[in-house]
């Protein structure tokens, strides 16, 4: 069985730190570790390193609001997060939080999400996680670019990158993080992916992670969150979304997780933006 690493009981925006994280059930898995989604093995960092970085935010009891899922500014008006995190999600119960790395303060801005864009989302295959945000009011945030098609230097394998978000920051999945926190992973290739992960594993897929001891990985809480490479010119660009992983996250039986290849919808996400 695989898992989204969407939290079930996360951080509260109010100030009640992490609860317990539990994830979505997804697809089938490998032979290795059941599938999961945080960051593991990561130091907390900055808006100023992360500007477009989003926090998913839904109400729970007493009107207070928990996070449970990431997201990337692509657009004033726009986030881009994993399909499997609003499934079943109404917009009206559904915000988004940007300019803030600790999520019990106030800081930086809370904005209601208008409508919710899916993909063709397959949730047995975990094919097509990806869907829109659409905001009510534009974020004062500078969004993110996403890689181009052509753009394959930034997938080869060894390749440099970073992951974060406010996810699980122990291997058992449990335990989200009140305040942002990255850490350094690598491209892995498909060959070595697919040995984790078939028969599920796709082309609009990729892999990232220290291959091949683990250590450092996404977790539950971080999902729909960014996978970032750092362009020629210096800027921070989206190559992934955290999609699904190992049940026991940055383990060395399954030293990657899963991540939605950002570049192959490029022309999707052009038609619902503009």
């Amino acid at each position: 069985m695989s898992f989204g690493r969407r939290a079930g009981t996360a951080t509260a925006i109010v100030g009640v730190a992490a609860a317990m994280l539990t994830a979505s059930p997804g697809a089938s898995f490998a032979d290795s570790d059941t599938p999961t989604t945080r960051v593991i093995g990561g130091s907390a960092t900055t808006i100023a390193e992360w500007p477009a970085i989003a926090a998913l935010v839904e109400r729970g009891r007493g009107g207070r609001w928990d996070q449970f899922c990431g997201g990337t500014l692509i657009a004033p008006k726009y986030v881009l997060t994993a399909a499997h995190c609003v499934i079943g999600t109404r917009a009206r119960n559904l915000n988004v939080v940007l300019g803030r790395t600790q999520l019990s303060t106030s800081e930086g801005e809370q904005i209601a999400v208008k409508r919710i864009i899916r993909g063709n989302y397959k949730p047995k295959t975990d094919k097509n996680d990806i869907a829109l945000l659409r905001l009510r009011t534009p974020s004062t945030q500078e969004p993110m670019r996403i890689l181009r098609k052509r753009d394959r230097w930034a997938y080869q394998p060894g390749r440099a990158a970073q992951v974060a978000g406010w996810g699980a920051t122990k291997p058992s999945g449990w335990g989200g993080s009140d305040v942002l926190r990255s850490t350094d992973v690598n491209m892995v290739s498909t060959r070595n992916c697919k040995k984790l992960f078939r028969p599920i594993f796709g082309n609009r897929q990729i892999c990232a992670g220290v291959w091949p001891t683990g250590g450092c990985d996404s977790c539950n809480g971080d999902s729909g969150g960014p996978l970032t490479v750092m362009a020629p010119d210096g800027r921070r660009m989206l190559a992934g979304l955290v999609s699904f992983g190992a049940n026991r996250c940055a383990s060395k039986r399954a030293p990657a997780a899963v991540y939605t290849r950002t570049s192959a919808y490029n022309k999707w996400i052009k038609r619902h933006t503009g």
